[in-house]
């Protein structure tokens, strides 16, 4: 049985495995959704919320990794807690 402990997989029955630091979570989208961090825009790396791309101010993220190939993003949900989550492929 794996556990997900901030950037941590426990196995019950043997050493935890750390996730890789390239690419993790922080934050939420205003529709829940996860921010990933680092996400690619127009070529260029981004580690947290931008407003790059707005003309009204407001801070957003990518949901995947690669912005400018997924599409994918939310608006930067304000009061959010940062915590850094990892995620690791099995």
């Amino acid at each position: 049985m794996l556990r997900l402990q901030e950037c941590v997989y426990l196995f019950e029955w043997a050493t935890p495995i750390v996730c890789s630091d390239t690419t993790h979570t922080s934050g939420l989208t205003d529709r829940g959704e996860a921010c990933v961090f680092p996400f690619t825009h127009m070529k260029k790396s981004y580690t947290e919320c931008t407003k790059e791309g707005r003309t009204d101010g407001k801070k957003w993220c990518a949901t995947t990794a690669n912005y400018d190939t997924d599409k994918k993003w939310g608006f930067c949900h304000e009061g959010a807690t940062s915590h850094i989550r990892c995620f690791l492929s099995l």
